[in-house]
């Protein structure tokens, strides 16, 4: 089963940027200090960077497990739903070559019902911008500052997190779909031949 890490083991904690969440003080009623906001945004912006890559990584690294386990996963489904994921060729009983044809294209359907969602939570979460695009340089868009502090918008971050996990999602499922969509291709040409 294709696995979603979701947001709590995304983020962990959600006050992973309290420290830099801070207001600036006057310092005994002279002017704010430029260069400590200054380091706090290059810390937050280092911070946000790493928190970036970090996640990143952990989901890249799901990504490539889901992939591997896409043959495993489809010959589960199969036999769950009654079907028999084995070699087949015109010899095979016609009425086995349509019972498999009609799982795999029920499978398909719903493999590309969750391409569709996933693909539609990915563009709606992060402004509809390529999110597997971004990397650390975009940590910037996540902080906020001015003379009354720095602040990290960690509601922004999760839903940079969530976008990018749900990219890589329908990624899984569109490869699960080709992969049904070929199957069912050459279960149809079985069917033509044996009905010619």
């Amino acid at each position: 089963m294709t696995v979603e890490l979701g947001t709590t083991a995304i983020v962990g904690r959600r006050d992973d940027f309290s420290l830099l969440t801070t207001r600036n003080k006057a310092v005994s009623g002279g002017p704010l200090m430029h260069e400590d906001i200054l380091s706090r945004l290059i810390a937050a912006r280092d911070a946000v960077g790493q928190w970036i890559s970090d996640n990143k990584a952990r989901l890249d690294q799901q990504h490539e497990k889901n992939i591997a386990a896409t043959d495993s996963e489809l010959d589960s489904e199969i036999k769950a739903e009654g079907g028999l994921n084995a070699p087949m060729d015109s010899s095979t009983p016609h009425q086995t070559i349509i019972k498999e044809k009609n799982i795999v294209v029920k499978l398909y359907l719903t493999k590309q019902s969750k391409l569709d969602e996933k693909s539609t939570r990915s563009k709606s979460l992060f402004d509809s911008r390529d999110v597997l695009a971004s990397d650390s340089r975009i940590a910037g868009s996540f902080i906020q500052s001015s003379l009354a502090g720095v602040r990290v918008n960690q509601n922004r971050l999760v839903d940079w997190a969530n976008s990018y996990e749900a990219a890589r999602l329908a990624q899984v499922y569109s490869e699960t779909a080709s992969r049904l969509k070929a199957k069912e291709q050459f279960l149809a040409h079985i069917e033509e031949s044996q009905a010619a």
